[in-house]
């Protein structure tokens, strides 16, 4: 659903303004599946990715499933506290965290650039793990405010024991 609606968003809104692809930062991106899904999927040129978590586990199983990026260059894996990553050091176009339920701190948010194309993802489930509960997409565009909204949206997951859903926004900061 995210590479998806990002691919989307991104061929109708933003196309790549170089002949090398996006430079895409995945905020708590725990073991870079979203960098696998929009590589193998293959429908917007991407240049570099870079998956941020304090999960050192995370790092090392990001590693081996993006090995063949990772071994050309072109995929990154750190173990560091998203809420003090320096966005100078590179130019992310796109920043995307699928993980907003799990951090208390917005500071991580206030420090991406305006102009940043945003992908977040949260939800209602009830996990030990969450530390904010997220039953709509505009209660994360309230929360994490836009410039310009492209796409919101929610799905209902359901399975034997438990149901909760998740919302997405897409926009530029």
């Amino acid at each position: 659903w995210l590479a998806q609606r990002l691919e989307d968003a991104l061929m109708d809104e933003m196309p790549a303004d170089t002949t090398n692809g996006h430079r895409i930062l995945l905020l708590a991106g725990w073991y870079g599946v979203t960098n696998l899904l929009l590589r193998t999927r293959s429908r917007v040129p991407i240049e570099y990715v870079c998956s941020v978590d304090l999960d050192p586990a995370c790092k090392i199983m990001s590693e081996k499933i993006n090995n063949a990026w990772n071994w050309r260059g072109e995929f990154a894996s750190i173990v560091y506290d998203i809420n003090y990553f320096d966005y100078t050091s590179n130019e992310f176009n796109i920043v995307i965290n699928s993980s907003v339920e799990h951090l208390s701190s917005m500071e991580w948010y206030h420090n991406i650039p305006k102009g940043t194309l945003v992908c977040l993802q949260a939800s209602d489930m009830d996990h030990d793990d969450h530390v904010i509960n997220i039953s709509h997409p505009r209660e994360l565009l309230e929360k994490y405010p836009m410039s310009e909204l492209i796409y919101e949206g929610i799905k209902l997951f359901e399975f034997d024991t438990t149901q909760f859903r998740r919302s997405m926004i897409i926009g530029i900061k």
